[in-house]
């Protein structure tokens, strides 16, 4: 039982003994931060004398932080202010600052007051995170004025687009939509500003404001990030209830590889809320044999596992890629033997291993694994280590 366990089980003692045989001083510091933690999130003030007696500078700072967070989680906010005044390092002071403000948003104004007059005082290499980190806690409390004021502490460039970047997402969380993105549009590093504008649009995505998040996507510069970006968020709109709008849009998806992507992403939302006819109309555009195959059977897959069984089998016929084929009726045959279909589900598994047995070895072994939950559900152990035998022997004939 380690420190931490004996101290929770309210054996102080044998902590206390456990401790005691510590030598390293790295190691008991250690130790006396996960009592102090540990006290603090109990409620008890008296963690910060425990986490004082620290001796290395670094140790006792890291650890004052850990007990103000569960000193202010407890609801214990003037002591957690308390054990701040004893961080020594201004950097972790203000990061502690900035938890309190986080958790506690009716003391976070002269927590952030606190770390702002911090900010310099910080090493120069560590300031500018921690100017983005201020601004974007100020933000997050609608002290937009203070904010950009944080902000003019940074030069122009790369750094400043970044906190602006992180700004605009705290202000679109707290609901202030029109400030968040006027900053992000303002944003002048074109990087910069396409992910923040990905950020608001997935967090609008998030709240189901469909039709700002697709706006927000379409002023992102790369084409590659837009795409991507847009082809994320037809399928989490899909995924919202709204599948065969989604699959619409991504039938006009440039490219190749990008709508294929998103449109076997869509086939399970397909499956779920629409009708399973749905499940074929982007066959008109993959005439690409390859692309078109790995659609079908992740449709297959899609309806098959949502019981339309009929739909499903008639898709995998049409599979023209073997591989794809045989994997597609694996997946069906999983589906209804789960279903309890039994007699469909080994006519299924057989179309599967007739589909390999001309490909090869891998393939076959593929096909086995894929089936291997079936077998158990068809026949238990006993078919599994019947099916194993059969494989041991196949096996010396490929490798003899």
């Amino acid at each position: 039982m380690c420190i931490r366990d004996s101290a929770r089980s309210g054996d102080y003692e044998r902590a206390a003994i456990i401790q005691e045989t510590l030598r390293a001083a790295t190691t008991i510091a250690w130790a006396v931060t996960e009592l102090a933690s540990d006290a603090a999130q109990q409620g008890d003030p008296a963690a910060i004398q425990a986490a004082l007696k620290i001796s290395q500078p670094m140790l006792r700072n890291r650890a004052l932080a850990q007990v103000t967070q569960g000193l202010v989680e407890q609801q214990l906010t003037i002591d957690a202010f308390a054990a701040t005044t004893s961080i020594s390092n201004p950097e972790i002071r203000v990061r502690t600052l900035l938890i309190i403000a986080a958790i506690d948003t009716e003391a976070a104004p002269v927590a952030l007051a606190g770390a702002a007059r911090l900010l310099a005082q910080i090493d120069e290499s560590s300031r500018s995170s921690a100017i983005a980190s201020l601004a974007a806690a100020y933000a997050s409390i609608s002290r937009i004025e203070h904010a950009r004021e944080i902000l003019l502490q940074l030069p122009p460039g790369e750094e400043r687009d970044r906190a602006e970047s992180r700004m605009a997402l705290a202000l679109m969380q707290r609901g202030m939509m029109s400030e968040a993105l006027s900053i992000a549009r303002a944003i002048s590093d074109a990087d910069e500003r396409s992910w923040a504008l990905d950020d608001l649009a997935r967090l609008m995505a998030q709240q189901a404001i469909w039709h700002t998040a697709f706006e927000l996507a379409t002023e992102i510069d790369d084409a590659m990030q837009r795409e991507r970006t847009e082809g994320d968020l037809m399928i989490a709109w899909a995924r919202g209830g709204y599948p065969e709008q989604a699959q619409a849009r991504a039938l006009a998806i440039q490219s190749a590889g990008e709508r294929l992507r998103v449109l076997i992403a869509i086939t399970e939302p397909i499956a779920i809320f629409a009708d399973p006819a749905a499940m074929q109309k982007p066959l008109s555009v993959l005439t690409n044999p390859d692309q078109r195959s790995r659609y079908q059977s992740a449709g297959v897959t899609a309806l098959a596992m949502q019981g339309h069984f009929e739909e499903a089998q008639a898709m995998a016929v049409t599979i023209v890629r073997p591989f794809e084929r045989a994997r597609a009726f694996a997946t069906l045959a999983r589906a209804l033997a789960i279903k309890g279909h039994s007699s469909h589900a080994q006519s299924a598994l057989g179309v599967a291993l007739r589909e390999v047995a001309w490909l090869g070895r891998i393939e076959t072994f593929t096909c086995l694994a894929w089936a291997a939950e079936t077998l158990a559900l068809l026949g238990g152990d006993d078919l599994l280590l019947s099916v194993a035998s059969v494989l041991d022997e196949l096996d010396s004939w490929w490798n003899g």
